[in-house]
């Protein structure tokens, strides 16, 4: 399967709610821990840098795959002076019909080089 790999922002945000939570409810076994609108919000405030995991410095970066224009995955990261590290992962999801071909690995890799 051919995709892309873009940087998104916060028009995103909703998109990236339901890949979470889609991917979580099918990697866990049950529903997400927040409600989607909490997630929207939380989402649009970690883009917006209102919201900062702990010791995360303001850079922060979001990458999407896409199949034609539908998102199927993204990663999430930050830099950050936590347990001594220069950056941190926050989030990666793939739907779960495009796991196991690549796609995380490819959004990791474009996070890296960022």
């Amino acid at each position: 399967m051919d995709y892309t790999l873009m940087e998104v922002g916060i028009d995103d945000a909703e998109t990236i709610t339901d890949i979470t939570l889609q991917s979580y409810e099918v990697a866990f076994n049950k529903p997400f821990y927040m409600a989607r609108d909490a997630a929207i919000r939380r989402w649009k405030a970690y883009i917006r840098k209102e919201h900062h995991p702990q010791k995360a410095k303001e850079q922060r970066v979001i990458y999407a795959a896409f199949a034609g224009t539908k998102m199927i995955g993204y990663i999430a990261g930050h830099l950050t002076e936590r347990m001594g590290l220069e950056s941190e992962l926050q989030s990666i999801y793939i739907l779960p019909e495009h796991q196991r071909r690549g796609v995380g690995t490819s959004c990791g890799f474009a996070g890296l080089r960022h």
